[in-house]
Formats: C-alpha cells, sequence, structure tokens
C-alpha cells in the first residue's frame, strides 16, 4: 500500500489544449479515491499519467516515497482495470491471471497458490480452464479484477470498469470492488462518470471539469455542501433544482423571490446577510420539497409529468416558467395537470452567485 500525490499536475496534447490543469491532490494510503465528470473532464487521462500510459507535461506524480514521474509502468508498482477487459483471447482464465507472475518470474508453486486464492475469492473457480470467449461480461470482469488482485501491489487504478454491464450487473460488481478493497486495504483511484458510483463506493470523491478540480470531499460533504453549481447539479440524482430570483432584506431577515414571483421563500437570519439585495441561484434539492395545499409555502407548481418509482413518485412540472422536480411519497396521488402548493426547508437551500456558480453559503 501506498500514498498518492499528485503535485502541479498538467497535461497537454499537440493541439496545446490543456486536458489537465494544475491538478493539485494527496491520496492517502488506503484510501478509495473516485475522479468522476463528465466526458472530457481530464479525469481519465490523470489516471493514465499515474498509471505511466500518458506522458506528463508539467509536474510531479510520487507513489509512496518514490517520484515516479517518469517511470515505466512497469516499475510503478501498480494494477489497473480497465473499462474493455483487456483479456488475452488465446489463453483461458488461469493464464490471464498467472500472466503477469510469470514474467516477473515468480515461483510456480507461488503463482498457483494466489491463482487459486484470488479465484476462490472472486468466485471464479470454476472458469479457470475457460477462454475469454466462452464468459459473460461479469465474468469477464471479474477476471480482470483478479489479474489485477493477483499481483499484490502497491495502487489500484480502475478505468470506468464496469461501464459494460448492464444495470443490475453494475450494482453486484460495485458490491464486489467495495467488499474487495475493504479487504485488501489497497489504496485505489477509481474512474467513473457515474456519480451514483462515485457515492456509493469512495472514501472521498474529486469532481473534475475542463481538466480541473472542483472540489474533494467525502459523498456527504459535496452532495450536501456542494462547493459550486456545477458540482451541485452533477453530484445527486434526480439532479437539484435551480431558480434564478434575487434576496432581500425583510426587517432582519432575509427572503428569496424569484425572477417571475412564482416561488418566495424566507431563508432566516442567521445567513448571507452581507449578499442581501443581489441576484442569485436558489438551488433545491428533489427530495427536500414538501407537498402542501395549493397557496401555502414557497409557491406552487403545475405537474406536467408523474413517474411512479416504487418506493417513491417522482413529479416534473413549472413553477411559473422555471422547470421543478420534486420526490414525494409514493401514496400522493398525483397527475398531469394537478396545481399543487410546495414548501422548503430554509436550512436545505442552496444559494449561488449568478455569474460565478459559485456558492454563497458561509460568506
Amino acid at each position: 500500500m501506498a500514498s498518492v500525490n499528485l503535485i502541479s499536475l498538467c497535461k497537454r496534447f499537440d493541439n496545446n489544449i490543456p486536458a489537465v490543469r494544475d491538478v493539485d491532490l494527496e491520496v492517502r494510503d488506503g484510501e478509495f479515491l473516485v475522479l468522476v465528470g463528465s466526458s472530457g473532464s481530464g479525469k481519465s487521462t490523470t489516471l493514465k499519467m499515474i498509471a505511466g500510459l500518458e506522458e506528463v507535461s508539467e509536474g510531479e506524480i510520487h507513489i509512496g516515497n518514490r517520484n515516479v514521474t517518469y517511470l515505466e509502468p512497469k516499475d510503478r508498482n501498480i494494477a489497473m482495470v480497465f473499462q474493455n477487459y483487456a483479456l488475452y483471447p488465446h489463453m483461458d482464465v488461469y493464464s490471464n491471471m498467472s500472466f503477469g507472475l510469470k514474467v516477473r518470474k515468480v515461483h510456480p508453486n507461488e503463482i498457483d497458490r494466489r491463482v487459486k486464492e484470488v479465484s476462490n475469492i472472486l468466485g471464479i473457480q470454476e472458469l479457470l480452464r475457460r477462454k475469454p470467449k466462452q464468459l459473460s461480461g461479469g465474468q469477464m470482469q471479474r477476471v480482470a479484477l483478479g489479474r489485477a488482485i493477483i499481483r499484490e501491489p502497491d495502487l489500484f487504478l480502475f478505468d470506468e470498469p464496469l461501464s459494460n454491464l448492464d444495470a443490475k450487473l453494475r450494482v453486484k460488481m460495485r458490491f464486489e470492488i467495495g467488499r474487495l478493497h475493504n479487504d485488501s486495504k489497497c489504496t485505489t483511484i477509481y474512474v467513473t462518470h457515474d456519480q451514483v458510483e462515485a457515492m456509493t463506493l469512495g472514501d472521498r470523491i474529486v469532481i473534475m471539469k475542463d481538466g480541473m478540480i472542483n472540489q474533494v470531499g467525502t459523498p456527504l460533504e459535496v452532495y450536501d455542501r456542494p462547493s459550486n453549481r456545477f458540482v451541485a447539479s452533477f453530484i445527486g440524482s434526480p439532479e437539484m433544482n435551480f431558480v434564478n430570483g434575487h434576496v432581500t432584506r425583510v426587517d432582519e431577515s432575509l427572503r428569496f423571490v424569484s425572477d417571475d414571483g412564482y416561488l418566495i421563500q424566507d431563508l432566516g437570519t442567521d445567513r448571507l446577510l452581507r449578499n442581501a439585495d443581489k441576484g442569485v441561484v436558489l438551488g433545491i434539492r428533489p427530495e427536500h420539497i414538501k407537498l402542501m395545499p395549493l397557496n401555502k409555502g414557497a409557491g406552487s407548481v403545475q405537474v406536467e409529468v408523474v413517474e411512479h418509482m416504487g418506493f417513491q413518485t417522482m413529479i416534473m412540472g413549472r413553477a411559473g416558467k422555471t422547470e421543478i422536480t420534486a420526490l414525494f411519497d409514493r401514496n400522493e396521488l398525483l397527475k398531469f395537470g394537478d396545481n399543487i402548493g410546495i414548501d422548503i426547508d430554509p436550512a436545505n437551500v442552496h444559494l449561488f452567485d449568478i455569474e460565478s456558480g459559485v456558492s454563497l453559503v458561509g460568506e
């Protein structure tokens, strides 16, 4: 196991446009860290630089007490699991798992011991003599995991390993990866575009956009206290609602009024007094909106879509020109065209600067 330190890490390709810009990040020994972001955010490029598969334009990479910035991948003592599994098609499962150890001239008895131990952990002991073409997607992913685990590396790197699996199998494999990390305690960096994977797997999450880090924190920290509007919109499903408006002072308290006047929300006396009388964006998560009688609470919404999700009912509608998504109890009998009242707890309101998108909470 080892810590990882990225120091002012940058990557520029031939067009000189930076794919990764000034990334400073410390991954703690034994931590499961997730890099998450949309396509083009720089997360996979960052991972490939750590692995040695992409050259570093500027900055340094340290694994443990070694500067590995210019070392070959084979000299970094890492194991990487890819999206496409990258199994050798002409080799059976046993040979795929043991190949790396053979190259390193590990004794055959030790190779056999490790293959059997890891295959038992992953439940693939019955597959050792099969070729990759005889395996399902989930089985191939387990073999790829086994090939990484068997090396006993200082660092595990995962590059969107579950993207090719169906939804049910992704959930199962998330559990397996989490369980394996809890057992091994090996430092792990995991790249995904799926915020659900990030929230469920990571000890900490790194949200990236345009090659830069926007926020680092535990899953609950980035969910409850997003640093900007992008993070607030990216983390959470359904996405956070955003309403343009302005904050005004009413006696000693503050009040948010949407631009079209359809939502009016008291904010209390203990926040953002310095930001009174200015335009802001109010953010509220769908699960923090309460159903109220019409003309009660913060405003009214005309229902346009109702989705029954089994354990909850999700509605999408409009408060004036603003689209609103809310999650209610499954027993709420709502339909298209209903006008409903909604209320918002001030403690769950987020406020963002209307131009920069930076969170105003705590200023």
